[in-house]
């Protein structure tokens, strides 16, 4: 074997390790998440990084499951305003003496 390929194969090999540890330290991921991380791994990357380039406040990538459901928290608030969150977008533009933008 060429080396480049020992490389590849010892790459896939720890991902894999990693993916398996990851995945006990979940004990309600979805089979949705858990098919959306096995490709994700699958396509070479770590668990421990994501698509998003999310970060903590520290400057540390964010894991993958933690990232998507981030994902899925804002999409479903952006999608579902409550009242709660419109009366706080408005207060927002009147404490300013901003017109409504709508």
């Amino acid at each position: 074997m060429k080396p480049r390929e020992v490389l590849i194969k010892s790459d896939r090999v720890m991902l894999r390790c990693e993916l398996k540890e990851y995945e006990k330290t979940f004990s309600d991921l979805t089979s949705e998440e858990e098919i959306m991380l096995r490709e994700w791994v699958k396509d070479g990357n770590s668990v421990y990084a994501n698509p998003y380039l999310y970060s903590d406040d520290r400057g540390r990538p964010l894991d993958f499951i933690n990232t998507i459901r981030i994902n899925a928290e804002m999409f479903s608030e952006m999608m579902n305003p409550t009242q709660i969150h419109t009366n706080n977008c408005c207060s927002a533009f009147m404490d300013n003496g901003d017109e409504l933008p709508f």
